[in-house]
């Protein structure tokens, strides 16, 4: 991305105008993810070092179209008709695009979703299997507003409300947007006063900085989330969490936020599953780097979090920094930061994709 300058006016854009004249730049961003020459036809599979290079290639591709059809309905209409393109070596991957946007009424937009995807698809894994089965059946139900702009990190959250409370399906947005209003009102704030993405000034972290952009999905995903982490046994594990992370001056510790059913299908638990990262990803003790292992074990998760917790009291960083929205852009993951204002006391905010934040309150463990 270039700052103030669209897309279809950047030198590569006129260059591949030039290289297939009369071809959409949303065409040929499609037939380069499908591993295609546009308007050639199937290309040969890659094989060895250059199958990696067509991975990287073709997930570059599919961020690109992603950004030149943020609505998704041009990506929608390709994959139910991708012409010649159908046949190519990523013939997998327009399989499960086409059950995506079947079942769960959803078009990824990073390479990493796309990764995601493919996982929770595996025949081979059981649990994703019966995830995918539950979900679809939800989404089924939802009416056509409840079901625009709808994510596939926003199914987990559908799943677990469907479990608790499942009379949120049936609300609109404007509902859930005036539900969420109420939860949070006269909660503590704490916004984030340092530097973000090189500007200063307070990044904008209440509701109705985003009322226009947040989808019924994405407040039914603060609702759920905003839920799981405001207890106080979550509280007392994250403060434990806190105190390691304090003692390890070398990187942040984050993971992730997951709801754990009994054997007969209820929820047994909320709870925060740690991955302190690898040496190699052991940066700087103000930086979280997720692993590979993270991601894949997060398929079927709420969110992602980390801590900012380096001093006891953190209170300008109190809240996601502009490597952290990278993260949730990329990954297109729902995220939470928590960062620490006293002994006792967290921060707690939320932050999505398309760069929404939300001040959520603090936490502390005997409320």
């Amino acid at each position: 991305p270039v700052r103030d300058l669209p897309d279809d006016e950047r030198v590569e854009a006129l260059a591949l105008h030039r290289l297939f004249p009369g071809q959409a730049l949303e065409r040929i961003a499609f037939d380069i993810f499908l591993g295609n020459t546009p308007g050639a036809g199937p290309s040969p599979a890659p094989t060895g070092t250059n199958e990696l290079f067509a991975e990287r290639a073709r997930a570059d591709a599919w961020a690109v179209l992603s950004r030149l059809d943020p609505s998704g309905v041009k990506r929608r209409a390709l994959i139910a008709n991708p012409g010649l393109s159908a046949a190519g070596p990523a013939s997998s991957v327009l399989a499960d695009l086409r059950v995506a946007s079947t079942d769960l009424r959803i078009v990824p937009s990073t390479g990493l979703e796309l990764e995601w995807l493919a996982r929770l698809l595996d025949g081979s894994e059981r649990l994703n299997r019966d995830w995918w089965s539950s979900a679809s059946s939800l989404v089924a139900r939802l009416t056509e507003a409840q079901a625009r702009g709808l994510e596939l990190r926003h199914i987990e959250p559908l799943r677990l409300a469907a479990q608790t409370e499942p009379g949120l399906l049936g609300r609109s947005r404007a509902d859930l947007y005036t539900m969420l209003e109420q939860r949070l009102d006269g909660r503590p704030r704490n916004r984030r006063t340092a530097e973000l993405d090189g500007r200063k000034g307070r990044s904008p972290e209440r509701l109705e900085d985003w009322a226009a952009d947040l989808v019924w999905g994405d407040l039914l995903a603060i609702l759920v989330i905003d839920g799981a982490v405001s207890t106080p046994e979550f509280a007392r594990v994250m403060l434990q969490q806190a105190e390691l992370d304090r003692n390890d001056k070398k990187t942040e510790y984050g993971g992730v936020v997951e709801a754990v059913n009994a054997p007969d299908g209820s929820l047994a638990q909320i709870r925060a599953v740690l991955f302190p990262p690898r040496p190699r990803d052991r940066i700087s003790d103000e930086q979280f780097i997720a692993s590979r292992d993270m991601l894949i074990y997060s398929d079927r998760s709420l969110a992602h979090y980390h801590l900012q917790v380096q001093r006891k009291k953190n209170f300008k960083f109190a809240g996601p920094s502009s490597g952290d929205l990278r993260y949730a852009r990329t990954s297109g993951r729902s995220c939470v930061v928590f960062t620490s204002l006293g002994a006792d006391r967290l921060g707690v905010d939320y932050y999505q994709p398309d760069g929404a934040t939300l001040d959520l309150g603090e936490l502390r463990p005997s409320e």
